[in-house]
């Protein structure tokens, strides 16, 4: 997650992505980091957890700011400020505050020739709006965090 300075330059701000799994009454975190954090670049794997199908989920995301978290907004949260695409969903479309790149330009790698998701049948694509509610405002851009999520069969 990003804001920019009254300078112009970018100021990275940490995120935490979290799971709460087979009906677990606690959220475990799935990653913590900036942007610039050099062992996310490098490493394709971030957490391995172990899963029973059929059973809920709940992804969830804060951000730190001036050493507090905020709120933890969850894929259960009214309003909806955590989705998930799969394969041929198609990607939304908002253009962010700071001169930023849309959700497209992270997700360009996942996307066909018409916008829509190309992943594997069990994958999922989770994005996160961390700091805004207001629809209408633009920092309202649904790339606070973002995962891919891999499920495989053991």
């Amino acid at each position: 997650m990003t804001t920019q300075n009254t300078n112009g330059s970018i100021n990275y701000i940490e995120t935490k992505a979290q799971i709460k799994y087979n009906g677990s009454g606690s959220f475990v975190t799935l990653y913590d980091g900036k942007e610039t954090d050099t062992i996310i670049q490098q490493q394709g794997i971030v957490k391995t957890y172990t899963v029973t199908a059929n059973k809920p989920m709940d992804f969830g995301g804060q951000y730190n700011y001036n050493s507090a978290w905020s709120t933890l907004r969850t894929s259960t949260s009214s309003p909806t400020l955590v989705w998930a695409l799969v394969n041929g969903d198609a990607c939304p479309s908002r253009v962010p505050d700071y001169n930023a790149p849309s959700l497209e330009y992270f997700l360009r790698n996942y996307l066909d020739s018409s916008n829509k998701v190309r992943i594997g049948p069990m994958d999922v694509i989770v994005f996160m709006e961390l700091t805004h509610t207001d629809t209408s405002n633009v920092g309202y851009d649904q790339q606070d965090c973002v995962l891919l999520i891999s499920f495989r069969t053991s």
